[in-house]
């Protein structure tokens, strides 16, 4: 008995020397952050927003007397609506408020139909067509006239007048819209004939498609 106890004793004894051993060791340190492997430079200069453009209202109501609008584009760079025009061949730019002013023009649009706008370029393009009803209708025309006339953006000013229906030998014509790609090549559809214009970035104009 005495034997079994003098056993236990030394058991605890043992075990009482290990958790002293072990409180007495040496402290882990916690570990130092990572350090970066790109040496400190001066800080980057904080990036400037550009401002928003003004927001445009749900509705916009504007008055123009006999207008007939037919094409509308947007106009980013200014905030505002570009609208064509059957009866009177012109295009008018309507602003948030509703204010409209003609900024477009030229002997040659009879009805201003589909229009396209080429801000990289600074470019507006208008299809120019004859169905009857414009204050600058002819008979001769009626029907068989397919044009676009190419103005900067940022004057009104006209850059070129391309006669599209002279590509083709005879039948009706009416360019009637216009679709933009982002080297800046245009393509016209015409509505009385079965034809679609390439117009290249240097006003160069063909037939891109006919059937």
């Amino acid at each position: 008995m005495q034997k079994h106890a003098g056993k236990l004793l030394f058991l605890g004894l043992l075990i009482f020397a290990v958790l002293i051993f072990n409180g007495c060791g040496k402290r882990e340190e916690p570990a130092a952050p990572a350090q970066s492997a790109t040496p400190p430079g001066p800080a980057a200069p904080a990036a400037t927003a550009m401002p928003a453009p003004p927001s445009l209202p749900d509705v916009i109501r504007f008055s123009k007397t006999a207008l007939y609008p037919e094409g509308v584009d947007y106009d980013a760079k200014d905030n505002r609506f570009l609208v064509t025009s059957l009866r009177e061949g012109i295009v008018g730019a309507v602003s948030g408020d509703g204010n409209y002013q003609v900024v477009f023009q030229d002997s040659n649009l009879v009805s201003a139909i589909g229009i396209r706008i080429d801000s990289a370029r600074d470019r507006v393009l208008v299809c120019n067509s004859d169905p009857g009803v414009s204050m600058h209708t002819k008979p001769e025309n009626q029907g068989k006239l397919a044009g676009l006339g190419v103005f900067q953006l940022s004057t009104g000013a006209l850059i070129k007048y391309i006669d599209l229906a002279a590509l083709s030998q005879g039948g009706g014509h009416f360019c009637n819209d216009i679709a933009l790609d982002s080297t800046g090549i245009a393509y016209a559809t015409d509505s009385f004939s079965p034809i679609i214009y390439k117009i290249d970035a240097d006003l160069n104009a063909s037939i891109f498609f006919s059937n």
